[in-house]
C-alpha cells in the first residue's frame, strides 16, 4: 500500500511535469499559457466531482443499483457541461460560432 500511495505522489511530479515542461520548449509554449489553458476546464472539472460525489447522497434508498449507476455516469457530463457554459458562455460561444463558419 506505500509503494502505491508514493507512486500516486511521486509520478505526477517525477514523470508528468518534467514531461509537460519539455513539451512546452519543444512547441515554444511557456508553462505559464499552457497552465492558463488548463485553468478554463478546472472549475467544471471540480463542479462535476462534487456533482458526482455528492449526487448518491440524495437518491432514494430503494433506487436499484443498476439505475443509480446510471445516473452517476450521466450526471458527471451533463454537470461538467453545464458548468462550463456556465463559467465561460462567451468562450463556448466564440468556439461554436467559429466551426460553424468553418464548416461554410
Amino acid at each position: 500500500m506505500r509503494i502505491a500511495a508514493a507512486w500516486v505522489l511521486e509520478y505526477p511530479i517525477v514523470v508528468v511535469m518534467p514531461s509537460i515542461l519539455l513539451a512546452c520548449r519543444r512547441i515554444e509554449l511557456a508553462p505559464t499559457a499552457y497552465l492558463r489553458s488548463l485553468w478554463l476546464s478546472v472549475p467544471s472539472t471540480l463542479l462535476m466531482s462534487v456533482t458526482v460525489v455528492t449526487a448518491p447522497q440524495v437518491y432514494p434508498s430503494d433506487l436499484p443499483a443498476d439505475v443509480a449507476r446510471s445516473l452517476d455516469i450521466a450526471i458527471g457530463p451533463l454537470a461538467y457541461e453545464a458548468a462550463t457554459f456556465g463559467f465561460h458562455r462567451k468562450r463556448v460561444q466564440a468556439f461554436l460560432d467559429l466551426t460553424h463558419r468553418a464548416k461554410k
